[in-house]
């Protein structure tokens, strides 16, 4: 195996968001600020808090409240806010700043105010009230955003529909979040709607498109008060219900309340994007979901500049608004990307794009050739390329372990992609064409200090892995050269924020009637074990066989099953396996070895 090292130069790491935070909070790195955080998770939470200038209309008694559990972690605990009025609500000088930039042109932060007062206004007149339910199908627009922002402001929980969600996603979808009301955006039919999700005429809002005698038309809904007033919502409180739907997988659900969709999406859009007061930030998307929803409010969380640009895949020429808008942050996905290597790429070669700082992707490892065309026409080899691994996982990472090649899909199935270091090396290089792998030379935001023949270098890890930071689904192992997927937990009919800790085992386990779900680690560093809970779900054990005589004496553990992903089966020792887990005092009921194709 080939490295390349990247050493991120001094000037681009010492303008970094995360890194000033960390110096203003009077650490010396980011490794010292994780583990302040995996110590004291209230004290960074509050923190997070803090920066973001969160204002409360009750103040909360403790920042995490933990009677009923590490699982049902109370977060900001009877503090009231209002995550919407915490976007429009600023100090004078950043209301006369730009807040939304499209083909029309851009509304300032004053007059974004003004547009969710007036809809919210709209909205209340029209019978939805605070904890009132409402599904938006929409294109993403100013009005699309304002009425996204506006339920929020009310106090509704909204959940945004999508148009690629499979037959199957679409009816577990509705069954579950049963709203009362139906907002269909300009370009949508609410007649479909209507008849889809067998929703009352009067129950349907149309925001434009064709009018219909049957459905409440936006543009005739009579006014509310001249300058309505936010919900002071508990923080608890829901905001965003959020469901996804992946190829042969079945939808699922989360909850973003008040205080955890502002105070999360400011802190990540904040300080791992780096996207900063003024910035403007740009999401490759045709319609409304989890990503475009969380970077908008993340931006504006952080008095950036959202761009809501059309995205045009016939064309799929996006260099032009690019360099014409001054964007800084560009988002793909999946989507976008194929939309865009379609089509030539001298189209988007012909711009210089110097405004971009950052290239960002949400993606789970199945792009392959997409992100490939990322890396080649975005990129350019002098672009930071930034995974946050994204949906309601919300973990933030910054990482290091994407091959520089053309990648092969058998192999890029087993490895989370990260942070491509598709750019200089310490001689102001680019390093695209060295093969092999990248790994980092020092600090950066959520690096992680490992040995690499010998020398000290910096890989990185999730932010998932600070106890209870973010809520979060996947688990993945450390084996030394990249991430392993290492099994998930996904149930429709529970829809809550999954709170995970992944801390050690004995500190999870305090104050718990039972293990649900936890993370191993030994060292400080790599993780080697995933626990997960017996009931309704196979658990999941991805270990490191060299790894199995540190295993921990702990209490009996019910698993329906374990899975030992390990080398070719001429290289593994069963035996070994099973003592290992006799001592950990397991209760197993099937076990199946798991051989990757190498030896």
């Amino acid at each position: 195996m080939q490295w390349t090292i990247w050493e991120p130069p001094i000037v681009q790491w010492r303008t970094n968001a995360l890194y000033h935070w960390t110096k203003a909070l009077g650490l010396s790195d980011t490794e010292e600020l994780k583990k302040h955080a995996a110590i004291d998770v209230s004290w960074f939470w509050q923190q997070a808090s803090k920066r973001l200038e969160t204002r409360w209309f009750k103040r909360y008694k403790d920042v995490v409240e933990l009677s009923h559990g590490r699982r049902k972690a109370g977060w900001f605990y009877k503090g009231k806010m209002n995550a919407a009025e915490q976007l429009i609500n600023k100090s004078k000088e950043v209301m006369e700043q730009t807040a939304f930039i499209d083909e029309s042109g851009e509304w300032t932060y004053e007059r974004l105010a003004k547009e969710v007062q007036e809809a919210a206004g709209k909205l209340r007149k029209a019978g939805i009230h605070n904890g009132g339910r409402a599904a938006v199908l929409a294109g993403i627009d100013k009005q699309s955003a304002v009425v996204y922002m506006a339920l929020m402001y009310i106090g509704a929980a909204v959940c945004p529909y999508s148009p690629r969600w499979t037959t199957a996603a679409e009816e577990a979808v509705h069954a579950h979040f049963q709203p009362e009301w139906f907002i269909v955006g300009a370009g949508r039919s609410a007649a479909e709607a209507e008849e889809k999700y067998n929703m009352e005429p009067a129950q349907i809002i149309q925001l434009g498109g064709e009018p219909s005698s049957r459905h409440k038309q936006w543009a005739d809904m009579p006014a509310g008060k001249s300058k309505e007033r936010p919900e002071k919502t508990n923080g608890a409180d829901p905001a965003l219900i959020l469901f996804s739907n992946s190829p042969g997988e079945p939808g699922q659900g989360y909850v973003l309340s008040h205080a955890s969709l502002f105070i999360k999406s400011g802190t990540e859009i904040g300080l791992v994007w780096d996207v900063r007061p003024k910035d403007r930030v740009w999401w490759l998307a045709r319609e409304w979901g989890f990503e475009q929803l969380f970077v908008m409010i993340g931006t504006l969380a952080n008095n950036g500049q959202y761009c809501l640009c059309s995205w045009n895949e016939q064309s799929a020429d996006a260099g032009s608004t690019i360099e014409a808008c001054g964007i800084t942050h560009i988002g793909v996905d999946s989507l976008s990307a194929q939309a865009a290597s379609s089509q030539t790429q001298s189209k988007w070669k012909e711009y210089h794009l110097h405004s971009l700082r950052y290239v960002l992707t949400w993606e789970a490892d199945w792009m392959r050739g997409d992100l490939q065309w990322v890396i080649d026409v975005l990129t350019r080899g002098r672009i930071p390329l930034l995974k946050a691994f994204g949906g309601a996982h919300a973990s933030g990472m910054i990482t290091a372990d994407l091959p520089d090649r053309r990648v092969h899909p058998e192999k890029y199935n087993s490895r989370l992609p990260g942070m491509v270091m598709d750019t200089w090396d310490t001689e102001g290089y680019a390093v695209r064409h060295t093969p092999g792998r990248v790994v980092v030379k020092k600090p950066w935001p959520n690096s992680l200090e490992v040995m690499v023949d010998g020398q000290v270098q910096y890989n990185s890890l999730p932010w998932s892995w600070w106890k209870e930071v973010w809520a979060g689904d996947g688990f993945f192992i450390d084996d030394g050269e990249g991430y392993t997927y290492a099994g998930e937990y996904s149930d429709i009919n529970k829809v809550e924020e999954q709170n995970v800790s992944l801390l050690p085992l004995e500190k999870w386990l305090e104050g718990m009637d039972s293990v649900e779900t936890a993370l191993l680690r030994w060292n400080g560093g790599s993780a080697e074990a995933i626990i997960a809970p017996a009931e309704g779900w196979s658990g999941t054990i991805g270990w490191k066989q060299d790894l199995s005589e540190k295993w921990l004496e702990a209490q009996n553990f019910p698993l329906k099953s374990i899975q030992i992903v390990s080398t070719h089966p001429d290289n593994v020792n069963k035996r070994m396996w099973r003592n290992a887990f006799k001592r950990g005092k397991f209760i197993i009921e099937r076990e199946e070895f798991i051989f990757t194709a190498e030896k």
